[in-house]
């Protein structure tokens, strides 16, 4: 079995085992070219988190979006900037928690494509807002 694979079947397992929480609207989801380096890269004392992270955002039930804090991703740090879009599918990034309350905190980028699904795009430090395309 392929990283691409393996880390699909945790998400997908992490999602039966939420999958009874209040309001769920499950969306599709797959994995931009760069998104399992990402995951690579944040370690693997990170990996449940970012599972279980990327499970809440496929679920999209409003409780586990919002104890997420998920939210557009902007294109500067000002709180009235413009959402980011890409242009070539019309795809609007966001942002979520994978942890909180420790330093360098996580966070997942993730486009969420016109037609409701979710391109996994990348596990970032707090501070990064960058997201691949």
């Amino acid at each position: 079995m392929g990283a691409g694979a393996k880390f699909r079947a945790e998400v997908e397992a992490a999602v039966a085992s939420r999958s009874t929480v209040e309001g769920v609207q499950r969306r599709d989801f797959r994995f931009g070219g760069r998104f399992l380096w990402t995951v690579e890269r944040a370690g693997m004392r990170n990996r449940k988190k970012v599972v279980r992270a990327c499970a809440d955002v496929v679920l999209a039930a409003p409780c586990l979006l919002a104890n997420r804090k998920d939210h557009p991703l902007r294109s500067n740090s000002c709180g009235g900037a413009p959402t980011r879009m890409r242009p070539v599918d019309g795809a609007v990034a966001r942002r979520c928690s994978v942890e909180s309350g420790v330093a360098a905190a996580h966070r997942l980028h993730y486009w969420f494509k016109v037609g409701g699904t979710v391109e996994f795009a990348s596990v970032n430090v707090h501070e990064d807002m960058s997201i691949p395309g």
